[in-house]
């Protein structure tokens, strides 16, 4: 049964949760090729893939990109539904979460020569993620990414601008709360692919299911305890 706050499906809605099997099926297939562990160990490990630096990064970018259509892009039904042009309204909304993988490729560009043992790196991200979990800017961000009445009444003489520029806006909301997570996880490497793709659908279950905010509190305590323990192995 669908959430009840998503309303009764349209083409929008269908289009929506398409693009995201699909990119859930390519980064499955991508993650099993010979870049399989630039996708599991994050861009750190560009030398198991004997490329260059720069190659290994676009690799990197593209799985990071078939991540978030897969897990975030279902959050943005509500909105496809009623834009008359939904993939203007993706293009917006994976723009602003590119933005943020560029920001993650560049932090472990620039620790790169002095890189964190795994553990650490993932145990201290998950300990900030579930950190953030339990603060008040968390719960401010968790209310504005699931508002979805950023699209404009209708009549607009630009309806694919709006449709861009609403994608925009969801987008910010969305990585506000839920890019830490993601970020860190990226950032340690933790779990893998299969880790990712199970946080990426926690955190859009958080933000668009009618009881996803009761989701926050007990994820915040899991990823503490989570980020404890790989710091204590």
């Amino acid at each position: 049964m669908l959430p009840a706050r998503w309303g009764h499906p349209g083409r929008g809605y269908a289009a929506t949760l398409g693009a995201a099997a699909l990119s859930a099926a390519a980064l499955v297939a991508f993650a099993g090729s010979g870049w399989g562990a630039i996708a599991h160990h994050g861009p750190a490990a560009g030398h198991a893939a004997h490329a260059a630096p720069a190659l290994v990064g676009a690799a990197w970018l593209v799985a990071w990109g078939l991540m978030v259509a897969a897990t975030m892009l279902p959050a943005t039904a509500p909105l496809a539904d009623r834009a008359p042009s939904p993939g203007f309204l993706a293009a917006g909304f994976l723009t602003a979460w590119f933005a943020l993988g560029a920001v993650v490729l560049a932090a472990v560009v620039a620790v790169g020569a002095t890189p964190a043992p795994g553990a650490v790196a993932a145990g201290a991200g998950l300990l900030a993620a579930g950190a953030f979990q339990l603060s008040p800017a968390k719960a401010g961000a968790l209310a504005r990414c699931r508002d979805h009445g950023r699209l404009p009444a209708g009549g607009s003489a630009d309806p694919r601008g709006d449709g861009v520029r609403a994608g925009l806006a969801q987008g910010r909301a969305s990585v506000a709360c839920c890019g830490p997570l993601m970020a860190a996880m990226a950032l340690g490497a933790a779990g893998g692919t299969g880790a990712m793709l199970l946080a990426g659908a926690a955190m859009t279950t958080e933000a668009a299911a009618p009881w996803g905010a009761r989701l926050t509190r007990p994820l915040g305590v899991a990823l503490l305890v989570a980020g404890a323990l790989a710091l204590a192995g």
